[in-house]
C-alpha cells in the first residue's frame, strides 16, 4: 500500500515529487505544489484530528481571512472535500502557503512584541462574531480548553501518580476558568500555540499559521502561551523578571489598542501560564527522546519534573 502522504497528494491533486518533508510535532507536515500553487499538507491521526475537529479549525481561518487577517486558505481534494480519510486512521488537509518570512531573533524587540500582542487582539475579535462554545454537531465543535488538556494528560505515565494528580489538579482549575470566562464574555476559539514558529513577518502585519491547537478557551489563555515562548526566544532566561515584564508590557499595549480584556486578567495570567507548562512537559516527554531535543527543549526539561511538583512559577509575573 502506498505512503499516506502518497495517498493524500492523489487525492489532493498534488505532485508527489514535489513532497519535502517538513517534520511536525503532533502531525507530519509537508511542503508540496499544486500546479504552481505552494502548499502544504498535513497529515494527522484521527484520534487527534478527527473530521468534525479539523472542521471548526476551518472554520476559524475562514472567518480570520474573511475579516482580513493573513491566514492559510484551505485546498478542497478533487472531489471537493477539505477533509480526506486516509488508510489506517489518518486525516490529510491541505493549506496554500502565507506570503512573509520567519522572524529572527534580532527581531525580536517592542515592535514586534506590540504587533503579536495587536494580532492576537484582531484575532479575538473576530472570534466574538462566532460562537464562544462548542456547538456539538456544528462546525464549531472543538474542544474546550480542559477537555484538550485532559486527552494531552493521558500521555503522562499512570505510575507518576504525584505528576497526574498535579495536571488533574490544573485540568480542573481551567475548567473553572473557562466557566467564569463564559459567563463574561471572554471566551471563545483561540489559536492556542502562537509562538515565533507559526506566524511570518508579512509587512506591517503577522501571517498566522498551524491552528492545530485551536481551542475554546479564555482570550488571556492566547496572551499567556505568547508570552510563555516569546520571553525565552533566542535562550534568554525566563526566569528574568524585569525582560518578562518588559515582554507583557508590550503585548498588552498592542492587544489593547484593539481589543480589551477584564479588569482582572493579570489575576488570571499565572494559571495559564502553569498550564502551558505543564502540557508542554507533558507533551515533550511523549513525543521526544532526550537525544532528539533541540537546546530550547533540553533547557527547559532540565529538572522540569521537580519544579512543576513545587509548584514553582515559571514566570515572575507582576502583582494584579
Amino acid at each position: 500500500m502506498d505512503a499516506p502522504e502518497v495517498i493524500a497528494c492523489q487525492r489532493f491533486g498534488l505532485r508527489v515529487e514535489s513532497l519535502r518533508d517538513l517534520g511536525g510535532f503532533e502531525s507530519r507536515v509537508f511542503a508540496a505544489n499544486r500546479g504552481a500553487l505552494a502548499v502544504v499538507l498535513k497529515i494527522s491521526q484521527q484520534s487527534r484530528m478527527s473530521v468534525a475537529y479539523l472542521r471548526g479549525e476551518i472554520a476559524l481561518t475562514t472567518a480570520l481571512e474573511r475579516h482580513g487577517l493573513v491566514v492559510p486558505t484551505y485546498v478542497a481534494s478533487r472531489r471537493g472535500a477539505w477533509v480526506e480519510l486516509l488508510p489506517a486512521g489518518s486525516t490529510a488537509t491541505v493549506q496554500t502557503v502565507v506570503a512573509g518570512r520567519r522572524s529572527q531573533p534580532e527581531d525580536d524587540g517592542p515592535q514586534l512584541w506590540h504587533l503579536l500582542g495587536k494580532t492576537l487582539g484582531e484575532l479575538h475579535n473576530v472570534t466574538r462574531t462566532l460562537p464562544r462554545d462548542r456547538v456539538v454537531g456544528s462546525e464549531f465543535a472543538r474542544a474546550r480548553v480542559h477537555e484538550a488538556a485532559r486527552m494531552r494528560f493521558a500521555h503522562l505515565p499512570a505510575a507518576d501518580k504525584e505528576l497526574c494528580k498535579l495536571a488533574g489538579v490544573r485540568a480542573t482549575q481551567v475548567a473553572h476558568a473557562f466557566a467564569q470566562g463564559f459567563l463574561r464574555g471572554q471566551t471563545g476559539l483561540i489559536h492556542g500555540d502562537l509562538h515565533h514558529g507559526n506566524f511570518f513577518l508579512a509587512g506591517d502585519q503577522l501571517a498566522v499559521f498551524d491552528f492545530d491547537d485551536c481551542v475554546y478557551s479564555c482570550f488571556v489563555h492566547d496572551l499567556a502561551i505568547c508570552l510563555f515562548y516569546t520571553v525565552s526566544r533566542g535562550g534568554r532566561d525566563p526566569y528574568d523578571r524585569s525582560h518578562v515584564h518588559r515582554v507583557l508590557d508590550h503585548l498588552h499595549a498592542g492587544y489593547s489598542e484593539v481589543a480589551t480584556l477584564p479588569t482582572d486578567w493579570l489575576s488570571d495570567l499565572g494559571l495559564w501560564i502553569a498550564l502551558r507548562e505543564i502540557e508542554q512537559y507533558t507533551m515533550i516527554r511523549h513525543a521526544l527522546a532526550p537525544e532528539e531535543y533541540s537546546p530550547w527543549v533540553a533547557r527547559f526539561m532540565h529538572h522540569r519534573r521537580e519544579r512543576l511538583l513545587s509548584q514553582q512559577p515559571y514566570l515572575d509575573l507582576p502583582r494584579a
